[in-house]
């Protein structure tokens, strides 16, 4: 891989190297990344992005409140009320997740400038990005997929079936905002991955510690650009994981559960975790890199009296070079931050089920809820709906996260 330190080329616009094209093609078509030919932040792009992203919040939004008027929210029993208000944190954290990246891209344009524009210096390293190609296709078609099938196997009528595509969609926009994050990081690692391979080739290192420098700054800035859109993200994979996982012990406990739809409930869990391991490892791929720089240097340094005597390079190897990727501060990215997630999922799962079971006894002498219209709400964790309303298909045995 190729790196040019200090001339012009690096900072120059460019075309995009091919194997980021999908991702950011079809991010730019969301609204999520408006950029044009020239690899800055475009103010048409930028209204435009405004449009698919509102149809797409107000969608959610219109689910969430459809949810609440079919479903008499507080009369439901403890186990459907959990579940339930679960869900709707769910979906109003996405819609705030895709409003604050809009409002992120506003706010910080010039830095969006500044990684964009330095982009197409990947193309000449040859090296393909996972995130970008692999990962990104297969992202959307399980979600799509997942969404299919749950849809299809809870017996929705058609007259819903658009509240669920709008549903997909958010769900969608939020993973390609993460592949986004998980994209730059990636490429700032490869970077100084073959700018660690140049210390050994090179008796002039200023330049490269330069360089170095400006990576670390670089990777600074994509924590900054972000830092939001990963906290929200961050909270909504432990809610999944959390809803989702106690809804499929929920159907495991019932009696007539129902193998098809502990499956896809498991499946979407796994998923989850592996989102939060895309975030957490491509930080602390770009951390690692950082500190493996400064230690080859500092390797160099002492095996020649030339490169000691070098104040420039004493300075910079005596500041120890390195970068903390944190979600607004509140906490650290990296792999701590997954067996975190998985711990305290299990510790709050526990309390729901012990919860739920509890209070099941006394649930069972109770007359069922009634709806605002009067009507007996047909939710169920162990039958098949074939109610019209999306909100009594919510919590259905193949219900939609």
């Amino acid at each position: 891989m190729s790196v040019h330190p200090t001339d012009g080329r690096y900072f120059s616009a460019g075309k995009l190297p091919e194997t980021l094209q999908l991702l950011f093609r079809l991010s730019r078509i969301f609204g999520l990344l408006p950029y044009d030919s020239l690899n800055v932040i475009s103010r048409s792009w930028y209204i435009y992005s405004i449009f698919p992203v509102f149809i797409i919040m107000i969608g959610s939004s219109g689910f969430c409140i459809h949810t609440l008027y079919y479903t008499n929210f507080l009369a439901l029993n403890p186990s459907m009320f959990t579940t339930t208000l679960l869900y709707l944190t769910q979906q109003g954290m996405q819609v705030v997740c895709l409003f604050s990246h809009i409002l992120s891209i506003g706010l910080y344009r010039s830095d969006f400038d500044e990684l964009l524009i330095a982009l197409p210096e990947w193309a000449y390293s040859g090296e393909k990005s996972r995130f970008a190609g692999f990962w990104t296709v297969f992202g959307v078609i399980f979600l799509t997929f997942y969404y299919t099938f749950t849809t299809i196997l809870a017996n929705t009528e058609w007259s819903s079936v658009c509240w669920y595509t709008f549903v997909c969609l958010n769900e969608i926009c939020i993973y390609l905002i993460l592949i986004q994050f998980c994209t730059l990081l990636e490429i700032i690692e490869m970077q100084l991955k073959s700018l660690t391979l140049l210390l050994s080739r090179n008796r002039n290192l200023v330049p490269l510690t330069e360089t170095h420098y400006a990576f670390v700054g670089r990777s600074s800035t994509v924590n900054s650009v972000y830092a939001w859109q990963i906290l929200i993200i961050c909270t909504l994979i432990f809610i999944n994981f959390v809803s989702w996982l106690f809804n499929a012990m929920t159907d495991v406990m019932s009696e007539h559960p129902q193998a098809y739809s502990i499956l896809l409930k498991v499946s979407y869990c796994m998923w989850q975790i592996a989102n939060i391991y895309f975030i957490a490892g491509s930080c602390e791929a770009v951390v690692e890199k950082v500190e493996t720089f400064s230690a080859e240097l500092f390797r160099i340094m002492r095996e020649s009296k030339n490169l000691c005597d070098n104040e420039k390079l004493n300075l910079y190897v005596s500041m120890k070079q390195t970068v903390k990727f944190t979600a607004c501060g509140f906490f650290s990215v990296g792999y701590p931050l997954v067996t975190s997630i998985i711990a305290a999922a299990t510790t709050y799962l526990v309390i729901l089920v012990q919860f739920s079971l509890s209070s099941s006894s006394s649930s069972s002498t109770t007359a069922p809820p009634t709806t605002l219209s009067g009507t007996t709400p047909k939710i169920s964790f162990v039958s098949t709906l074939t109610s019209t309303s999306p909100a009594s298909n919510l919590h259905s045995t193949t219900a939609i996260p």
